[in-house]
Formats: C-alpha cells, sequence, structure tokens
C-alpha cells in the first residue's frame, strides 16, 4: 500500500512510452499478493465443491480462477512493464486486463443463483417475480453486459488510433451500464426479500435469516462497489486519472471482489440452503401453514 501511495503522489506515469500498455509503472507486492490470495481462495471453493459434491456454484468458480489468472499475469507484467512492443507482452497485457475485467461478471451471477435458491426455499411472497425466474432473467442481463464488454475490451485493445480507443472505451462504459443497472434492480428484489424475512424472524424468534441474507448482501455491496468504481474509471478514459492511479484500483476493485468472493469461503451456500431448510427452521405448529405459502 505504501508503494502504491508513493506512486500515486509522484504521478511518475509514463503515459509518453508506447511501449507501457499501462500508462505508469505497476506495483510488484499488491499484484503477487493478490495472485496468492486468489489462488488460495480458489482452492478453498474447489474443496467445497468436492466436499459438497454440487456444482451448481460453477459461476464463482469461473470468476475466481479469471481473477488468479489475471493477477498472475499482472504479476509478471510488473517486472516487464515496456514489454508492450513484443507479441507476448502485448498477449499479457490484454489477457490481464480481460480476466479482471470479466471476472466479477460471474461473481455477480454466482450471487444471483444463491439468491433464486433461498426464494425456492421461502414462501412466495417473500419474492416480487417468481422465483424460478430470477436467476435466469438476470443472467441473460450478465451476458448481455458480458458480450458488450467483450466487443468494447476487443476494440480497446486492439486499437491503433485515438478514435478507436475512445469507441472501444465507449462501449465498455455501455457495457457496464447495463450491468450496473440490473443489478441495482437485483438489489431492489433483495431488500424486498430481506424485508419480508426479517418481518417473519421478528415476528416468529428465529434467526435464520443472518445466516442466509447476511452473506448474500456482503457480497452484493461489495460488488456494487466494484461496478461503481469501474463506471467511474471509464467515465474518465482509458488513461484518465482514476485508470494510471493504481492505488484505486486495488481499493475500489479488487479488495472488494475478493471480499465478495471471500464471504462464500466461510459460508458456503451448500451448508445453509438446501430443500426443506427454511421449513425445518420453524416450529411445527407453523409448517403446514408455510408449505402452503411455498
Amino acid at each position: 500500500m505504501i508503494d502504491l501511495i508513493a506512486r500515486t503522489s509522484t504521478n511518475d506515469n509514463p503515459l509518453s512510452d508506447l511501449n507501457n500498455s499501462f500508462g505508469f509503472y505497476p506495483a510488484k507486492a499488491p499484484a503477487v499478493l493478490f495472485t496468492i490470495l486468489f489462488a488460495f481462495q480458489l482452492i478453498v471453493i474447489v474443496y467445497h465443491h468436492v466436499r459438497h459434491r454440487v456444482w451448481w456454484s460453477h459461476s464463482l468458480t469461473l470468476g475466481v480462477a479469471f481473477e488468479t489468472l489475471g493477477f498472475a499475469t499482472r504479476s509478471w507484467l510488473t517486472w516487464n512493464p515496456n514489454s508492450g512492443d513484443t507479441n507476448a507482452g502485448s498477449a499479457l497485457f490484454k489477457c490481464q486486463y480481460a480476466c479482471i475485467l470479466i471476472g466479477p461478471i460471474f461473481h455477480a451471477a454466482f450471487i444471483y443463483t444463491v439468491f433464486g435458491r433461498l426464494s425456492r426455499e421461502t414462501p412466495r411472497h417473500f419474492t416480487l417475480i417468481l422465483p424460478k425466474i430470477v436467476a435466469p432473467c438476470f443472467f441473460v442481463s450478465d451476458i448481455l453486459s458480458f458480450l458488450i464488454q467483450v466487443a468494447g475490451a476487443g476494440v480497446l485493445l486492439s486499437a491503433d488510433t485515438h478514435t478507436l480507443v475512445e469507441t472501444g472505451d465507449k462501449i465498455i462504459q455501455a457495457g457496464l451500464g447495463v450491468n450496473l443497472a440490473s443489478f441495482v434492480l437485483f438489489l431492489v428484489f433483495c431488500s424486498y426479500f430481506t424485508y419480508c424475512a426479517r418481518q417473519f424472524v421478528l415476528s416468529k424468534s428465529f434467526p435464520w435469516s443472518r445466516y442466509c441474507v447476511l452473506p448474500l448482501w456482503f457480497s452484493a455491496v461489495a460488488i456494487l462497489v466494484r461496478q461503481i468504481y469501474r463506471v467511474i474509471e471509464f467515465s474518465n478514459g482509458f488513461y484518465g486519472f482514476v485508470a494510471i492511479h493504481e492505488v484505486y484500483f486495488y481499493v475500489f476493485d479488487t479488495l472488494p471482489i475478493f471480499l465478495a468472493g471471500l464471504v462464500w469461503c466461510v459460508f458456503f451456500p451448500e451448508k445453509f440452503i438446501f430443500p426443506g431448510y427454511f421449513l425445518g427452521s420453524v416450529p411445527s405448529d407453523e409448517e403446514t401453514e408455510l408449505k402452503q405459502s411455498i
């Protein structure tokens, strides 16, 4: 962090060096640190998959795998920041850029799935739309956002003129805007679900929701912070003030996404979301009534 702050304060950004694709000299320590942290996180998540024998949460695995690959590549580039004039250096920069940009989309897809499973196991009036279409609807939105961002990244990373750079930048902004709007709508559904769950908890005196809803909200807020940061970053341009000051990237992008995955390493969904878990958490004299509402 000291290294990052020092780089920010000195503003030693080689924007005039065409061989440096970053527009600044990336710090080595945080890149290596997050490579290790994301790799460890990936191992833990795969362990949970194998232990619980579930594969519906594979989107989280893909998201963390993308982050691991992205930061591993970024780590190599920190020792060779001026390798943009070589085929290998250019390919590695594009790889790390795309992986870190796209990885969080899979994190968002994962919490859509978790919410869908939560809503299917709770009374119907807890959700504003049919539980079985919650995840598919937001999956479609994420895929659309993903395709737009990939298209923008393709234009941006292959651009050889300032006009093409601006075009790619605007396409990515559009993709991020779609993603952010969709995610805000998802949070509206989450808020309603949480309100209903909390009302039930207060009336029935059973605090089950804190084990189910809190990890979901923690992860969602972390992803939201990252999405807002990315929109601000690209609105300033590919080599804007936010983009070339690496400290913002680690504080508002990398750290939130790491925390968004870390919470599921501790509260892996299969531990508390399973068929009948909600009914099994309420008194027997209320079970019949709840079965009729689910």
